[in-house]
C-alpha cells in the first residue's frame, strides 16, 4: 500500500510539472531565487486556475567537514510553511550525516517545492539575500498578476466585485485591498506612469430594475383613475386592441425626444409602428387577446418616432389604461399592484401580502420575476412625499442600542463578572481578574457617561470590600446582563418569580464532556455587534400579536421562558 502511494504521489508530481512546462505557468521573480507557481490538485497533478503560491530558495545548509553547502527550496503554501519553519529555528551547519539530512528534508518537499526543485536543478542556484528595497514584478498583464517582494513576496491581482474591479492581495488571509503591498503595487505604478489596472466604482447592476413606464404615479390613486377602474370592472371599458403611447403634453418631462426632436402625431396603427403582442396581468385573469365587435384580437403594442432624423421611441406608458408597462410585453393591471401596496403599508401585514401575490401569480400564470420587475418599478414611480406619510426615522449606532456604550468598558466588566470574553466561542474560558490598572481604567471609562454614574457607585461600593479582581458572586448575573453586545434590556426592574427550568434534552446541568448520546452538542457562535433577533407570535391570521427581544440565539427553551415572563 506504501509502494502504491508513493508511485501516485510520483505520478501528480510528473504530471504537474509537465504541465507548468507546458502552459508557462510558473515565474523566475528577478532576484532569482524566488518562483511564482500555479496550485494543482495534489492528487492528480492538474493546475487550478486563479491560484498561487511561492517558492524560494532562502535556507542553505552547509556540511561542517567539508564546507559544501546546499539550497532547501521553501514554500509558503500550508505543508511548506510547516516546513520552513521547522528549518528556521535549527542550526544551519550540518555535523553529521550531511547527505542523509538533506535527502530527508527533499523527500519532505510539498508538490510546489518539488516541481521548482526538478524545474531548475540544472540551472545555477541563488540564494535570496536580504534587501531593503523594494522589488516589482509584473508576471501577466491579462489577467494581472504582480509579485511584490519587501520583507516576503505577496501576489497582487485584480479582484472582481458587483463595483467593478479592485487591486487585492492574494496571500493576505483574506484577500485584502489595503494591505501595505498593494498600496506598494498602487505606488509604484504612478511611479512609472502605468496605469492603474482599477476600474472605476460602478454602480451595481440593476437590470432587474428596467422598466419602461415613466408617468409619476399619484397616491392615492386619483379620481381620474378611479372612474376608469370603475368602468373596467363593470366591463364598461375593455382593453384596447393597440396600445398607443399618447403624445406627451408641452409641459410634461418628455415632450420631446433627448436630442430635442418632437414626437410624430401620425397614428401608429395605419403606419404599422408595432412593437410586438402583449400580455395583460390582471388579478384573476392573464388577457393576451380581446374581443372587439364579435371578432377576437390579439392585443398589439405601438410606438411613436420622432419628427427628427434621430432614431428616438416613445414607447407606451398605460397609465391611462391602468397599465404598467415592464417591457414592451408585460403589462400588469394596476389594480394588483395597489392592492398590494396597500397590504404593505396601510394593513401593515406583509405576510398576507406575500399570500396574496402568490395566490394571484398563480391564478394568472405571473411569474415571480416579472412581478419583482413590475413591483420595483411601480414603486419607484409612486408619486408619494414620504416626508408626510412616514414618520421621521432616524437610525441608531450600536452604541446606542447597549448599556454600556464603550467596547473596551463591556469587555472588562465582562470580565469584572466572571465571563471571557470569547466566551461564545469556546465555553468554559479561564478567566483571569482584573488588575488595578485595569479596575482603574473601567471605571475612567464608565464615568465618562452620565447614565453609568449609578453602577460605578456600585463597582465602588464593591471595591470598598477588598474585591477589585472579580464580583462576588451573587453580583455577576446582574453584570453580566449590562455588558452584553445585545440592546439594553427595558425590563431591568422586573422581578424574575420563576426561572426557566432545566430540561433533560438540553443538558443544562452537567458538562459537556458527560452529555449523553441524546442531548444537544450545538452551541451558537454570537455576533460581535448585532443582537440575536426578535422571536415573534402570530396568530392563526398571521397577524403579529407580539414579540421578545433575545438576548441569546434562540433555543427550545425560548417560548417557554417568554411565557414563564
Amino acid at each position: 500500500m506504501v509502494t502504491g502511494q508513493g508511485s501516485c504521489w510520483k505520478d501528480a508530481s510528473y504530471e504537474y510539472k509537465r504541465q507548468l512546462q507546458v502552459s508557462n505557468q510558473w515565474w523566475k521573480l528577478s532576484d532569482g531565487a524566488t518562483y511564482v507557481v500555479s496550485d494543482c490538485d495534489k492528487s492528480t497533478g492538474i493546475l487550478r486556475k486563479g491560484k498561487y503560491y511561492v517558492v524560494q530558495r532562502k535556507l542553505s545548509f552547509s556540511n561542517a567537514h567539508n564546507n559544501q553547502s546546499v539550497t532547501i527550496v521553501t514554500c509558503n503554501c500550508e505543508d511548506g510553511s510547516v516546513q520552513a519553519d521547522r528549518l528556521e529555528q535549527i542550526e544551519k551547519t550540518v555535523h553529521h550525516d550531511f547527505d542523509d539530512f538533506i535527502a530527508r528534508e527533499k523527500r519532505k518537499y510539498c508538490i510546489h517545492s518539488q516541481a521548482v526543485d526538478n524545474l531548475e536543478s540544472s540551472s545555477e542556484e541563488t540564494l535570496i539575500t536580504e534587501s531593503e528595497s523594494v522589488g516589482v514584478d509584473i508576471l501577466s498583464e491579462d489577467p494581472l498578476l504582480a509579485a511584490i517582494s519587501m520583507e516576503s513576496v505577496h501576489l497582487i491581482h485584480l479582484k472582481s466585485s458587483s463595483v467593478g474591479k479592485k487591486l487585492a492581495c492574494m496571500t493576505c488571509r483574506y484577500g485584502t485591498s489595503d494591505c501595505d503591498y498593494v498600496s506598494v503595487f498602487r505606488t509604484w505604478c504612478e511611479q512609472t506612469e502605468k496605469a492603474v489596472p482599477e476600474s472605476e466604482r460602478q454602480e451595481p447592476h440593476r437590470s432587474h430594475f428596467q422598466y419602461i413606464s415613466y408617468v409619476p404615479i399619484p397616491y392615492p390613486m386619483s379620481e381620474e383613475l378611479k372612474a376608469v377602474y370603475t368602468q373596467q370592472e363593470n366591463g364598461k371599458s375593455p382593453f384596447p386592441c393597440y396600445l398607443v403611447p399618447t403624445i406627451p403634453t408641452s409641459d410634461s418631462i418628455n415632450h420631446t425626444c433627448q436630442h430635442g426632436s418632437s414626437w410624430s402625431t401620425e397614428d401608429p396603427v395605419d403606419k404599422n409602428w408595432f412593437v410586438g403582442g402583449g400580455v395583460v396581468y390582471k388579478e384573476g385573469c392573464t388577457k393576451s387577446e380581446v374581443h372587439h365587435s364579435g371578432e377576437v384580437k390579439t392585443i398589439k403594442v405601438c410606438f411613436r418616432p420622432t419628427t427628427g432624423e434621430c432614431q428616438c421611441r416613445l414607447y407606451y406608458d398605460g397609465q391611462k389604461d391602468l397599465l404598467f408597462n415592464s417591457n414592451n410585453c408585460d403589462f400588469i393591471h394596476y389594480g394588483f399592484l395597489y392592492t398590494y401596496l396597500h397590504l404593505m403599508l396601510e394593513a401593515r401585514n406583509p405576510a398576507y401580502a406575500e399570500k396574496h401575490a402568490t395566490l394571484t401569480m398563480s391564478s394568472v400564470f405571473l411569474p415571480l420575476h416579472k412581478l419583482r420587475v413590475a413591483w420595483n418599478g411601480f414603486a419607484r414611480l409612486l408619486d408619494i412625499d414620504w416626508s408626510k406619510r412616514l414618520p421621521n426615522i432616524v437610525g441608531s449606532k450600536h452604541s446606542d442600542r447597549v448599556f454600556v456604550p464603550s467596547p473596551q468598558a463591556r469587555k472588562l466588566l465582562l470580565q469584572f463578572a466572571g465571563l471571557h470574553p470569547g466566551y461564545k466561542l469556546q465555553r468554559n474560558l479561564p478567566v483571569s481578574p482584573l488588575s488595578l490598572q485595569e479596575y482603574n481604567q473601567l471605571i475612567s471609562l464608565l464615568k465618562r457617561h452620565e447614565h453609568l454614574l449609578p453602577l460605578v457607585d456600585v463597582l465602588e461600593r464593591i471595591s470598598q470590600g477588598g474585591v477589585s479582581g472579580v464580583a462576588p458572586v451573587n453580583y455577576r448575573c446582574f453584570l453580566q446582563d449590562l455588558a452584553r453586545n445585545s440592546p439594553a434590556s427595558s425590563l431591568l426592574q422586573w422581578v424574575n418569580i420563576l426561572r426557566s427550568g432545566n430540561y433533560s434534552i438540553d443538558g443544562k446541568a452537567e458538562s459537556r464532556a458527560c452529555r449523553g448520546p441524546d442531548t444537544c452538542n450545538k452551541f451558537s457562535h454570537g455576533h460581535p455587534t448585532l443582537s440575536p433577533g426578535l422571536f415573534t407570535v402570530y396568530c392563526p391570521h398571521k397577524v403579529c400579536v407580539g414579540f421578545h427581544v433575545m438576548d441569546v440565539h434562540e433555543s427550545p427553551a425560548t417560548p417557554f421562558n417568554i411565557k414563564k415572563e
